[in-house]
């Protein structure tokens, strides 16, 4: 009968349920949304039970008389059609399987559970990939790749720069990523074919290591990480390539570094409501990926905490809150042929502040970065302000330069699906022929990036950048639209219109950026 086949869907659930508990407490260490997915299993066993609850009130109601039985014709002996209710109460089921299925995609495979016992702690936000693992040992090996390939359309474009652009496809990010580990220990590399900032069709792109590092997972509490990666700085910076809102980082990621050289620790402690980091680094430019090694003897300090006090509360509306402040102190001395210049860029990637030829970085950088993130339900909001103090020099003139920059971001993920800083799981991955068509989120924000008047101080000669040529303000207005098709299949529209303040010759205004890009990636 058609009411034991929900009965069965039903008990199928409840096991699905109690495996993805048991995968969730098994964990040794949890994921960074443990504490909503244990209050995602405990409704989901609330409406089984109510289910049930239903099931049993259906198999209490009397049968008819068994003279009315017999009297009944016999084709009318097979399965009657479901009633109404009937098929409410199986909509409601396979409501329930699909909500599990969705779960168990947030929750790590067998696979990965074995990988974070023998040592491959995969990231938040970070796709599984492929694992192999050897027969003999436990030593394990993931192979991963991210594939970026983009359209910038200029539009208003001036016939001259500055602000000129080409409309054009590029390869912006092509990744391979490959990463081992054996008993808490393990590397990562991650090597990039892109383009990245250089778009210039006069040359191929050129290879980088933008990730190559050795880790220890000691313990939630402790983890150690010696190489090259991403320091503990700006909160869109850190966030991983694959989940970012728009295609392009607001002006925040301009002020610093975009990956460094050193040893950091990290952990997450106080039942994992705060999360730390601290490390020394060379001190790699602001805005740029270090090369292979330093160019002065000064060292850089960084420090993040980023805490999430309502995490385990049983508040919903808190408990996606989180606060931070980053930190960092170092010393940058540039020469003629090293200047150590930082420069920043549109969304669109072009240039719209840089030094004067003949200046150099000569003294210390301090960075300071508060932050935000919170989410609750579909709705995401993200912000950060980062301030940049730095010396520098040209003949006869040293300034301290104090730059700055801030970023509001929201997010409505308009299929329902939950917000994330680690990216949107659909809960219907695309399949046309079932009527599934991924998850759709939109997304804006604004942003602004203020260069400090000393810069602009002193004659032609003497100054640090010229006004005639370099923009003094910027101010980044965008709206998106990302669609992401499964876990591992996104496409993104974006549009940003970036004004500014100076920038032309005779104190006029450099000419309005707005471009407009389109993102096909595909990540494993």
């Amino acid at each position: 009968m058609w009411s034991l086949r929900s009965l069965t869907l039903a008990s199928s659930a409840a096991v699905l349920l109690s495996l993805s508990s048991t995968l969730l407490h098994a964990q040794t260490t949890p994921s960074s949304e443990e504490q909503a997915l244990r209050q995602r299993v405990e409704d989901l066993e609330r409406q089984l039970k109510q289910l049930e609850e239903r099931f049993n009130q259906q198999q209490a109601k009397p049968e008819a008389p068994a003279a009315a039985q017999a009297s009944q014709p016999v084709e009318t002996a097979q399965p009657a059609e479901p009633s109404p209710q009937e098929q409410a109460m199986q909509k409601q089921i396979d409501e329930l399987n699909r909500q599990v299925k969705t779960l168990e995609q947030k929750e790590p495979s067998p696979q990965a559970v074995a990988a974070k016992k023998n040592g491959l702690t995969l990231r938040p936000g970070a796709r599984p990939g492929l694992l192999l693992t050897s027969p003999d040992s436990d030593f394990q090996l993931r192979f991963g790749a991210l594939v970026q390939v983009d359209y910038r359309g200029y539009l208003d474009q001036p016939a001259v720069p500055p602000g000129s652009a080409v409309n054009e496809f590029l390869l912006r990010r092509v990744r391979p990523i490959f990463e081992g580990g054996y008993d808490n220990f393990g590397f990562l590399i991650v090597s990039d074919f892109g383009n990245n900032q250089d778009t210039s069709p006069k040359s191929a792109p050129t290879p980088q290591i933008f990730d190559a590092f050795i880790y220890w997972s000691a313990a939630t509490e402790l983890n150690v990480r010696v190489g090259k990666f991403k320091a503990p700085l700006g909160l869109e910076l850190l966030q991983e390539d694959v989940n970012l809102g728009f295609p392009e980082r607001a002006f925040p990621s301009d002020l610093v570094p975009n990956r460094d050289i050193g040893i950091m620790f990290s952990g997450a402690v106080l039942k994992r409501t705060v999360n730390y980091a601290v490390g020394v680094f060379d001190g790699a430019v602001d805005n740029t990926n270090v090369g292979t090694g330093d160019f002065n003897n000064g060292k850089d300090f960084n420090a993040r905490i980023f805490a999430q006090p309502w995490r385990n509360a049983n508040l919903k509306a808190l408990s996606g809150l989180g606060l931070g402040i980053a930190y960092g102190r170092g010393l940058q001395s540039g020469s003629v042929g090293t200047p150590a210049l930082p420069t920043y860029v549109t969304p669109g990637q072009q240039s719209f502040f840089t030094y004067t030829a003949g200046t150099s970085a000569n003294g210390e950088r301090v960075t300071w970065a508060p932050q935000l993130y919170y989410s609750v339900g579909p709705f995401g909001l993200l912000g950060e302000y980062t301030s940049t103090a730095q010396e520098f020099t040209r003949p006869t003139n040293t300034q301290n330069v104090s730059n700055n920059a801030w970023q509001i971001q929201l997010a409505w993920v308009l299929t329902g699906e939950d917000a994330s800083y680690y990216g949107v799981i659909p809960a219907h991955p695309f399949n046309p022929s079932k009527g599934q068509w991924g998850s759709l989120e939109l997304i804006a924000r604004v942003s602004k990036l203020t260069v400090d008047h000393d810069a602009f101080v002193g004659s032609a000669a003497t100054q640090l950048a010229s006004p005639s040529t370099q923009a003094s303000k910027a101010t980044d207005y965008g709206i998106g639209l990302s669609w992401d098709l499964s876990r591992e299949i996104r496409i993104m529209l974006d549009y940003d219109q970036t004004s500014f303040d100076g920038g032309a010759v005779n104190g006029g205004d450099r000419p309005d950026e707005k471009v407009f890009i389109v993102r096909f990636q595909y990540a494993i």
